[in-house]
């Protein structure tokens, strides 16, 4: 309603404008009457005009978002790894965006995102691609039914009703020890010592990949996890991982689940890294390539296939093929078997990889130090036995000058493009 007020010597009216919550207002009004009539008539003015706003409002047809236009708002929001970002990023633009780009988003059906998956099978695309260019679409759809954008998200394809042959995914593999100590007589010493440690501890190829020295504890830097005298590795949670975006740009980061923790080494472990440490002359990363940055994952491919399938020989040692299509990521799968063989508790192998335990386990069995002490006595003596029924110089076969030599003819070396996790990358 329009009202009046006195303002000094004269009369100022006050009217509603057309949003519902502001004011209009007049002053200089030498009566009250002509104040309350300009006010009353401005008043209606504002209506008539906040009518007519309802009413276009009411007629006015909204262009329909499009999944491409929300693309550029969600993509903008997300908050993950660099590689992750990257992936997704890719996806969207090689699959996603062809076909749904243009098209809006509350007009997705569940039977266009089955048809989609099958193309993409059909076209060549391998399983893992599908899956992880399906994965970023369902996150897409959902967030924009989160966010009002769609009433829901339509239905993921399912699994239940499809008729096609069950993609065959290669399970890991159980390495001989000793096949293995040859394979390391054909590597550069570092390389064959970052396969010991794989098989060893049971790290990742990143974990290993970024170890540094400030993390390592050897046995005269005082009481260790595993008991008096003993040695261990922290795989730190926040930087105890090498990461590669597309782009081969290496970054330290958090180790696969972001759990941080450690990992006791075996003496005769603990001995090998002292003396790599020592060759190295006070590096900080451990395994570097020759510009003292971490090593590229498809250099160590490289030279880890042809010593498995018997291409090439450091010490001009026995030919042919060893482990044909063996995998860094297998050493882990030995391990883990290893502990199994030596009857080490599951509440301690899942402690030493890194795995969260289910259920009831997780919160009443618990790792002790005579459990661990057990273990390491378990693999020192598995080493002996390896080394000595091998026939491979293990005095030799760790020693060089501490940097991978991985430049292939006619290539560049591992440093020939920038790794952001350098010399220059903190500590923690």
């Amino acid at each position: 309603m329009a009202y009046v007020e006195r303002c000094g010597r004269v009369w100022r009216g006050r009217w509603l404008l057309a949003d519902g919550h502001r004011y209009g207002s007049r002053s200089g009004f030498a009566t009250k009457r002509e104040a309350k009539h300009f006010a009353d008539a401005r008043e209606v003015r504002e209506r008539a005009l906040a009518e007519t706003l309802v009413e276009e409002r009411a007629t006015a047809v909204e262009p329909p978002v499009t999944v491409g236009a929300w693309w550029e708002r969600w993509f903008a929001a997300q908050d993950l790894a660099p590689s992750t970002l990257e992936t997704y990023s890719q996806q969207y633009r090689h699959h996603i965006a062809p076909r749904f780009g243009e098209v809006p988003v509350e007009l997705v059906t569940g039977l266009d995102l089955a048809g989609f998956s099958r193309d993409l099978r059909r076209g060549g695309l391998s399983p893992s691609s599908v899956t992880v260019t399906m994965s970023v679409l369902r996150d897409l759809l959902g967030d924009a039914a989160a966010e009002g954008v769609i009433l829901a998200a339509p239905k993921m394809p399912g699994r239940g009703r499809s008729r096609r042959a069950p993609v065959s995914v290669r399970p890991g593999r159980v390495l001989d020890l000793e096949t293995l100590l040859r394979v390391c007589a054909r590597l550069p010493g570092q390389f064959a010592l970052m396969v010991v440690v794989g098989v060893f501890t049971g790290m990742r190829w990143g974990e290993v990949c970024a170890m540094r020295r400030v993390f390592l504890h050897l046995p005269q830097a005082g009481g260790a996890p595993g008991g008096a005298g003993s040695a261990w590795y922290e795989v730190h949670p926040r930087v105890g991982a090498v990461h590669e975006d597309v782009h081969a740009r290496r970054y330290f980061g958090p180790p696969k689940g972001g759990r941080g923790r450690v990992v006791d080494l075996p003496p005769f472990l603990a001995e090998l890294l002292a003396r790599h440490i020592q060759a190295a002359g006070g590096r900080e990363l451990l395994f570097v390539n020759r510009c003292d940055d971490p090593i590229r994952h498809t250099d160590w491919l490289h030279l880890w296939h042809a010593a498995c399938e018997g291409d090439g020989s450091r010490a001009g040692g026995e030919d042919g093929a060893l482990c044909p299509g063996a995998r860094f990521h297998d050493l882990r799968h030995t391990h883990t078997t290893m502990l199994a063989e030596l009857g080490v508790p599951e509440t301690l192998r899942d402690d030493r990889l890194g795995h969260h335990q289910p259920g009831a386990r997780s919160i009443y069995t618990h790792t002790t130090p005579a459990m661990r002490t057990a273990m390491l006595a378990e693999l020192e003596a598995r080493w002996t036995q390896v080394a000595a029924r091998s026939g491979v110089d293990v005095e030799r076969l760790f020693t060089d000058d501490g940097h991978a030599q991985v430049a292939e003819p006619g290539r560049g070396g591992s440093c020939s493009s920038h790794a952001r996790c350098g010399r220059g990358a903190e500590t923690g």
